[in-house]
């Protein structure tokens, strides 16, 4: 993402080099006006070194004027969180500085990251009169929500870092927590390794196993409350995550994954995974009348599979 403040000066910068006797002579001068012209000769000086100093510089850029701004296009696609984005940048984006102000280029950048959802910024000056603000965004692929709430309260990136978007549905897959997480600074990796594995799983579904699936169902939630095995179930359903995959008619079906990424234990291949998922569908088009199963099992995936309750609906009791 490059947001490209521009304003057009016509000033010209030439910088002159003192060699030290001259330095002696221009501080010699300099204290003779300050003897013999008294007080009012500092208000003079004063005046000439701020002068000096505007000029050098630069002309000053304002940075109201996005005129650059190129979103990456998974942004392009989410026009309501562009508008949430630049909401949260707008206040570091106010005033004007000179181009070749580096103390004030160093101090934007560090209110630009101080958003959560930028995770590094880059200032670039681009002579006469220009500078270029370069942003590596954090990009949102997990909603949270507690409990039965309506609107999530935050996002995860891939690298589970909270993001600040409560109250904004972006139409991504899900997780559902209990309560409320733990507080996290916008931007920090989130303490809750449940929400840092459930994020993961996220990713590796749409990056990795879908693009291996001819028409693979959309991720619709990932469930990772018995990471670590928290809970003890009976041994149809002893993964330590689950993600729901939605049906052609509406509804999800409900597979057994395994391990997370990053996991200690031995992980089922993400190929085994996709391979699964793939018979599963040929088997089941649309995952019709599918309400559970195994993604782990390569050769009884089918001794697993689990018949909808079109009377039930929604998920199936464990």
């Amino acid at each position: 993402m490059v947001l490209e403040p521009v304003a057009r000066h016509g000033a010209s910068r030439h910088r002159t080099a003192f060699r030290p006797a001259v330095w002696v002579v221009v501080l010699g001068a300099f204290v003779l006006t300050l003897w013999f012209a008294g007080p009012r000769a500092f208000a003079v000086v004063e005046a000439r070194i701020r002068a000096g100093s505007a000029a050098s510089r630069g002309p000053a850029v304002d940075l109201g004027l996005l005129a650059g701004l190129q979103p990456p296009q998974w942004l392009r696609d989410q026009p309501v969180l562009l508008r949430r984005i630049l909401t949260d940048l707008e206040p570091a984006l106010r005033g004007r500085i000179g181009v070749l102000d580096d103390e004030a280029a160093v101090t934007l950048r560090a209110a630009l990251e101080q958003s959560g959802w930028v995770r590094s910024a880059q200032i670039v000056r681009v002579l006469p009169d220009q500078f270029e603000v370069h942003l590596d965004l954090r990009r949102p692929v997990l909603q949270v929500y507690v409990g039965d709430a309506r609107l999530p309260a935050g996002h995860l990136d891939a690298g589970g870092a909270w993001l600040p978007g409560g109250g904004l549905d972006l139409g991504l897959p899900r997780t559902t927590v209990p309560v409320a997480p733990a507080a996290s600074a916008g931007g920090a990796v989130h303490p809750d390794p449940i929400l840092v594995a459930a994020a993961a799983v996220a990713v590796e579904y749409r990056e990795v196993i879908a693009p291996l699936v001819p028409g693979a169902p959309a991720l619709v939630e990932v469930d990772a409350t018995n990471l670590g095995y928290r809970y003890l179930r009976s041994r149809d359903t002893y993964s330590e995550v689950e993600i729901a995959l939605r049906r052609a008619d509406g509804g999800a079906a409900w597979f057994a994954y395994g391990h997370p990424p990053g996991s200690a234990y031995p992980r089922t291949e993400p190929a085994v995974l996709a391979e699964v998922l793939g018979k599963v569908l040929a088997a089941h088009p649309g995952l019709a009348g599918i309400e559970r199963g195994d993604l782990r099992l390569r050769n009884r995936w089918q001794d697993w599979l689990r018949p909808s309750v079109p009377a039930q609906g929604g998920r199936a009791p464990r």
